[in-house]
């Protein structure tokens, strides 16, 4: 009886970790967001016209830049590098997007003088 039930122990052993191993084979070649090529950089330059949070769902937030006439409101997460920005300052802003994500980071903030 125990040399059955062992026997039985060690098939079912080996069917699922067979099957783990296989699945986790397969997703290995799958791309993950975080990966450098996935990642696409932008620069954004104009007069800073603030950081607002939208009222109504999804309540992202949007920071505003007029320049070449024409006004750009771009979804970011919430950042706190855009706090001592003043309105109607020259800007240039460095963000950061991941693919399939529709907000982007900001990463970098510069004042352009004058």
């Amino acid at each position: 009886m125990g040399a059955a039930t062992a026997t039985a122990w060690n098939k079912s052993q080996e069917w699922f970790w067979g099957k783990v191993r296989k699945n986790v084979l397969q997703d290995s070649s799958v791309t993950h967001p975080a990966e450098p090529r996935q990642i696409q950089e932008k620069t954004y330059r104009g007069q800073f016209y603030g950081i607002v949070q939208a009222e109504n769902y999804p309540n992202d937030w949007y920071f505003t830049l007029r320049g070449d006439g024409m006004t750009t409101k771009v979804p970011v997460y919430q950042t706190n590098l855009l706090g001592g920005v003043a309105h109607g300052e020259q800007v240039e802003i460095d963000t950061q997007v991941l693919i399939g994500l529709r907000l982007e980071s900001v990463k970098r903030v510069r004042i352009v003088d004058g």
